[in-house]
């Protein structure tokens, strides 16, 4: 069982959010130059770093994949999911583009606006 999914205090702080926000919004972020990429997403695994165990893995492996395949899903996703998906993208960031549905990051951006507007 994902424990994460019901503990508050692995949140990221709300300032950590925003920047996460704001990182994902501005560009895509593969078009970064390698340095600049390599930096945001130390930054953002920084931010997420209770999100990188063994149970997120096995969440992904269950349940976050749906999201991937269907976007809609993330309309209703709470934090803890949405900063675990965040989090296991950005360990796999390379095979995790080809997996990606197109409408995928509008969705994630739309529901990660919720939690910090």
């Amino acid at each position: 069982m994902a424990q994460f999914l019901y503990q508050i205090d692995v949140l990221p702080c709300q300032n950590s959010l925003k920047d996460i926000y704001r990182t994902l919004e501005t560009k895509p972020v593969e078009t970064l130059p390698a340095p600049e990429l390599a930096k945001k997403v130390s930054e953002m695994k920084h931010s997420l770093k209770h999100f990188n165990d063994h149970a997120v893995k096995s969440w992904f492996t269950t349940t976050g994949t749906d999201y991937l395949y269907n976007p809609k899903l993330l309309a209703n996703a709470p934090l803890t999911e949405l900063c675990a998906l965040l989090a296991h993208l950005l360990n796999t960031l390379d095979s995790a583009k080809k997996r990606i549905n197109a409408q995928f990051k509008a969705a994630f951006l739309n529901r990660l606006k919720f939690f910090i507007a």
